[in-house]
């Protein structure tokens, strides 16, 4: 008998990934209290009210599973009082390796449409040189822009030098930014501090890509008149269907994985 997963259909994400497990073989429903899913998969991040939990626990099976992205506290207690597991799949290895594709796939749309030159030729900083920092110094590269890599690790630095970008120290910032295009942050730490942006090239765009708190001090650019962009959340927003595929696909692991130990 096929698993019933009960999807929340709130955006693209959640609708795409509903239509990918169909495909897959599952068999998929609304969250409904008629109908009792052995899983219920909730988007990210997933912050409800009480109201809304009280619905939902309706749904799923007493010792069923609830897969949601960046669960609040009180949505995991509520799921467990009543024995039902609770994954948060957001921290999952393989979503967050193939979101980083949607994302800094993103980033370049987010560029292209807030500038008025092209990519090529710019002078780019990126911060950090983790998952979506490498997809984005790879991709602007092709696009013939000049990468720099700002990173705190010394193996991080080498293996960006060894790509072919500049690379510098985090504590070196100030010194690099008047010469910047644009600056890509991916580090949740301010970084971009009123002594950084002070320095920085006024006609300079500052995308954000950190998860809160970010790591811009926006209060500040926008005092000095610095184009900003805090960009979270990009896959559902650009690429809603890849990144439904990319959930569904994480779900049908996590779903394999948890047969498996039985």
């Amino acid at each position: 008998m096929a698993i019933t997963i009960a999807v929340s259909r709130q955006d693209g994400r959640q609708k795409a990934a509903a239509a990918a497990l169909e495909q897959a073989g599952y068999r998929v429903v609304r969250p409904q209290s008629e109908i009792c899913a052995d899983v219920l998969l909730l988007p990210m991040p997933f912050q409800p009210s009480q109201e809304e939990l009280n619905q939902l626990i309706k749904c799923v099976k007493p010792n069923g599973m609830v897969l949601a992205g960046m669960p609040s506290k009180s949505a995991v207690d509520s799921f467990e009082q009543r024995q039902i597991e609770v994954q948060d799949y957001a921290k999952c290895e393989e979503l967050t390796l193939l979101n980083a594709i949607p994302t800094a796939e993103g980033c370049l749309q987010i560029l292209m449409n807030l500038r008025t030159k092209t990519i090529w030729n710019s002078r780019i900083l990126i911060t950090g040189f983790g998952r979506i920092a490498k997809l984005l110094a790879r991709d602007c590269m092709t696009l013939g822009a000049k990468v720099s890599i700002a990173a705190r690790n010394p193996a991080q630095r080498a293996e960006a030098a060894a790509w072919g970008c500049d690379t510098l120290s985090l504590k070196n910032l100030k010194e690099k930014v008047l010469e910047t295009d644009i600056a890509i942050n991916t580090v949740p730490f301010l970084l971009f501090d009123a002594e950084v942006l002070t320095e920085m090239n006024v006609d300079c765009l500052l995308i954000d890509l950190a998860s809160s708190p970010g790591g811009v001090d926006f209060e500040q650019a926008e005092h000095l008149g610095i184009r900003t962009e805090w960009a979270r959340g990009l896959p559902p927003k650009y690429a809603p269907e890849t990144a439904g595929e990319i959930l569904a696909q994480t779900v049908q692991t996590i779903l394999q994985e948890r047969e498996g130990e039985k």
